[in-house]
Protein backbone atom coordinates (compact mmCIF):
# COMPACT_ATOMS: atom_id res chain seq x y z
CA UNK A 1 0.00 0.00 0.00
CA UNK A 2 0.97 3.36 -0.47
CA UNK A 3 -0.30 6.51 0.97
CA UNK A 4 0.03 9.93 -0.35
CA UNK A 5 -1.04 12.61 1.58
CA UNK A 6 -3.74 15.47 0.89
CA UNK A 7 -0.76 17.61 -0.56
CA UNK A 8 -1.02 21.39 -1.77
CA UNK A 9 1.12 24.57 -2.58
CA UNK A 10 2.33 25.48 0.66
CA UNK A 11 4.17 28.16 -0.10
CA UNK A 12 1.28 29.78 -1.30
CA UNK A 13 -0.41 30.00 1.85
CA UNK A 14 2.54 31.26 4.39
CA UNK A 15 1.70 33.99 6.60
CA UNK A 16 1.77 37.55 5.22
CA UNK A 17 1.86 40.81 7.77
CA UNK A 18 1.08 43.08 4.51
CA UNK A 19 -2.21 40.51 3.87
CA UNK A 20 -3.29 40.51 7.60
CA UNK A 21 -3.09 44.21 7.75
CA UNK A 22 -5.22 45.16 4.53
CA UNK A 23 -7.58 42.34 4.73
CA UNK A 24 -8.47 43.51 8.27
CA UNK A 25 -8.81 46.88 7.91
CA UNK A 26 -11.61 46.26 5.35
CA UNK A 27 -13.16 44.40 7.85
CA UNK A 28 -12.46 47.16 10.69
CA UNK A 29 -10.60 44.59 12.73
CA UNK A 30 -7.61 46.23 14.63
CA UNK A 31 -4.22 44.61 16.00
CA UNK A 32 -6.34 43.46 18.81
CA UNK A 33 -9.63 42.22 17.24
CA UNK A 34 -9.90 38.60 17.21
CA UNK A 35 -10.90 37.39 14.34
CA UNK A 36 -12.50 33.76 13.66
CA UNK A 37 -12.36 32.32 10.29
CA UNK A 38 -14.43 29.79 8.19
CA UNK A 39 -14.01 28.70 4.31
CA UNK A 40 -16.53 26.93 3.17
CA UNK A 41 -19.48 25.88 0.85
CA UNK A 42 -23.24 26.96 3.19
CA UNK A 43 -24.26 23.11 2.69
CA UNK A 44 -25.46 20.67 5.62
CA UNK A 45 -22.30 19.25 6.46
CA UNK A 46 -20.57 22.07 7.47
CA UNK A 47 -23.31 23.14 10.04
CA UNK A 48 -22.83 26.91 10.02
CA UNK A 49 -25.53 27.26 12.35
CA UNK A 50 -23.82 26.01 15.55
CA UNK A 51 -20.91 28.10 14.16
CA UNK A 52 -22.77 30.92 14.49
CA UNK A 53 -24.33 29.96 18.17
CA UNK A 54 -20.59 29.41 19.16
CA UNK A 55 -19.46 32.59 18.07
CA UNK A 56 -22.65 34.20 19.53
CA UNK A 57 -20.83 32.64 22.86
CA UNK A 58 -17.49 33.99 22.32
CA UNK A 59 -18.77 37.63 22.01
CA UNK A 60 -19.91 37.61 25.87
CA UNK A 61 -16.37 37.64 26.45
CA UNK A 62 -15.24 39.23 23.33
CA UNK A 63 -18.02 41.82 21.98
CA UNK A 64 -15.38 43.49 19.48
CA UNK A 65 -14.34 39.57 17.70
CA UNK A 66 -15.01 39.40 13.99
CA UNK A 67 -16.41 36.11 12.32
CA UNK A 68 -15.40 36.46 8.35
CA UNK A 69 -17.22 33.44 6.57
CA UNK A 70 -15.88 32.49 2.78
CA UNK A 71 -17.86 30.88 0.28
CA UNK A 72 -21.78 30.65 -1.43
CA UNK A 73 -24.22 27.71 -1.16
CA UNK A 74 -27.89 26.74 -0.90
CA UNK A 75 -27.86 27.55 2.97
CA UNK A 76 -26.34 30.63 2.46
CA UNK A 77 -29.56 32.91 2.93
CA UNK A 78 -30.97 31.23 6.02
CA UNK A 79 -27.43 31.72 7.29
CA UNK A 80 -27.57 35.13 7.01
CA UNK A 81 -31.18 35.27 8.18
CA UNK A 82 -29.92 33.24 11.31
CA UNK A 83 -27.08 35.89 12.31
CA UNK A 84 -29.80 38.74 12.34
CA UNK A 85 -31.76 36.42 14.23
CA UNK A 86 -29.40 36.23 16.54
CA UNK A 87 -28.30 39.90 17.04
CA UNK A 88 -24.55 39.11 16.27
CA UNK A 89 -25.01 40.33 12.22
CA UNK A 90 -22.84 43.27 12.77
CA UNK A 91 -19.79 41.57 13.23
CA UNK A 92 -20.01 38.30 11.03
CA UNK A 93 -18.97 39.69 7.41
CA UNK A 94 -20.41 37.30 4.55
CA UNK A 95 -17.07 37.71 2.45
CA UNK A 96 -18.89 35.26 -0.75
CA UNK A 97 -16.60 33.45 -3.14
CA UNK A 98 -13.18 34.07 -2.96
CA UNK A 99 -10.21 33.28 -5.11
CA UNK A 100 -7.56 35.00 -1.93
CA UNK A 101 -8.34 32.21 0.60
CA UNK A 102 -4.55 32.68 1.16
CA UNK A 103 -4.59 36.47 1.89
CA UNK A 104 -7.98 35.66 4.24
CA UNK A 105 -6.29 33.11 6.48
CA UNK A 106 -3.40 35.61 7.27
CA UNK A 107 -6.30 38.16 8.70
CA UNK A 108 -7.74 35.28 10.88
CA UNK A 109 -6.38 34.68 14.51
CA UNK A 110 -8.13 30.91 14.42
CA UNK A 111 -9.91 28.77 12.48
CA UNK A 112 -13.30 27.17 12.51
CA UNK A 113 -14.54 23.87 11.34
CA UNK A 114 -17.77 22.16 13.25
CA UNK A 115 -18.63 20.01 10.67
CA UNK A 116 -21.38 17.17 11.05
CA UNK A 117 -19.03 14.94 8.94
CA UNK A 118 -15.66 15.49 7.22
CA UNK A 119 -13.26 13.97 5.09
CA UNK A 120 -9.13 15.55 5.35
CA UNK A 121 -10.28 19.05 4.54
CA UNK A 122 -8.14 20.94 2.10
CA UNK A 123 -9.21 23.85 4.08
CA UNK A 124 -7.92 22.67 7.45
CA UNK A 125 -4.15 21.76 5.42
CA UNK A 126 -4.21 25.74 3.68
CA UNK A 127 -4.72 26.83 7.21
CA UNK A 128 -2.51 25.47 9.22
CA UNK A 129 0.18 25.37 6.42
CA UNK A 130 -0.21 29.60 7.16
CA UNK A 131 0.23 29.23 10.83
CA UNK A 132 -3.33 28.66 12.76
CA UNK A 133 -4.54 26.97 15.17
CA UNK A 134 -7.68 24.81 14.23
CA UNK A 135 -10.45 24.06 16.55
CA UNK A 136 -12.65 21.36 14.62
CA UNK A 137 -15.66 18.97 15.36
CA UNK A 138 -14.96 15.61 16.56
CA UNK A 139 -16.44 14.86 13.17
CA UNK A 140 -13.48 15.93 11.68
CA UNK A 141 -10.89 13.49 10.03
CA UNK A 142 -7.81 12.83 12.90
CA UNK A 143 -4.90 12.48 10.63
CA UNK A 144 -4.21 15.98 10.92
CA UNK A 145 -4.28 16.40 15.02
CA UNK A 146 -0.75 16.13 15.27
CA UNK A 147 -0.67 19.67 14.38
CA UNK A 148 -2.15 22.58 15.68
CA UNK A 149 -5.53 21.06 15.80
CA UNK A 150 -8.04 21.44 18.92
CA UNK A 151 -10.87 18.73 18.27
CA UNK A 152 -14.30 18.97 20.43
CA UNK A 153 -17.29 17.05 20.63
CA UNK A 154 -20.35 18.40 18.88
CA UNK A 155 -21.61 17.65 22.16
CA UNK A 156 -19.88 20.08 23.74
CA UNK A 157 -21.66 23.21 24.73
CA UNK A 158 -20.80 26.61 22.99
CA UNK A 159 -19.12 28.68 25.57
CA UNK A 160 -16.40 25.37 25.91
CA UNK A 161 -15.88 25.86 21.47
CA UNK A 162 -15.85 29.55 22.58
CA UNK A 163 -13.50 28.83 25.50
CA UNK A 164 -11.35 27.08 22.76
CA UNK A 165 -11.91 29.78 19.98
CA UNK A 166 -10.46 32.36 22.53
CA UNK A 167 -7.85 30.44 23.83
CA UNK A 168 -6.43 29.46 20.53
CA UNK A 169 -2.73 31.05 19.40
CA UNK A 170 -1.33 31.29 15.91
CA UNK A 171 1.54 31.63 14.79
CA UNK A 172 4.08 32.42 11.30
CA UNK A 173 4.70 29.20 10.19
CA UNK A 174 3.56 25.13 10.26
CA UNK A 175 6.45 23.09 11.91
CA UNK A 176 8.69 21.36 9.76
CA UNK A 177 6.96 17.94 10.01
CA UNK A 178 3.76 19.20 8.18
CA UNK A 179 5.36 21.12 5.10
CA UNK A 180 7.13 17.71 5.30
CA UNK A 181 4.21 15.62 4.82
CA UNK A 182 1.75 17.92 2.54
CA UNK A 183 4.08 19.79 1.00
CA UNK A 184 2.79 19.39 -3.23
CA UNK A 185 6.65 19.63 -4.49
CA UNK A 186 7.64 16.63 -2.09
CA UNK A 187 4.24 14.51 -3.03
CA UNK A 188 5.18 15.06 -6.79
CA UNK A 189 8.37 13.43 -6.19
CA UNK A 190 6.91 10.34 -4.46
CA UNK A 191 4.26 10.06 -7.21
CA UNK A 192 6.91 10.16 -10.14
CA UNK A 193 9.35 7.61 -7.85
CA UNK A 194 6.08 5.56 -7.99
CA UNK A 195 4.66 5.46 -11.55
CA UNK A 196 8.61 4.77 -12.46
CA UNK A 197 9.17 1.76 -10.02
CA UNK A 198 5.84 -0.01 -12.21
CA UNK A 199 7.58 0.43 -15.13
CA UNK A 200 10.44 -1.11 -14.48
Amino acid sequence: VTILPNAIELTRYRFSAADREAVRAKIGADEHTLVVGHIGRFVFPKNHAFLLQIFRALLHVHPDAILMLAGEGELLEETQALASKLGIEANVHFLGVRNDANRLYSAMDVFCLPSFFEGLPVVMVEALANGLCCVVSDQVTRELNAFSVKQLPLKADTARWAEALRSAKRTESAPDAFYAQFDIARTAKQLEAFYLRQNK
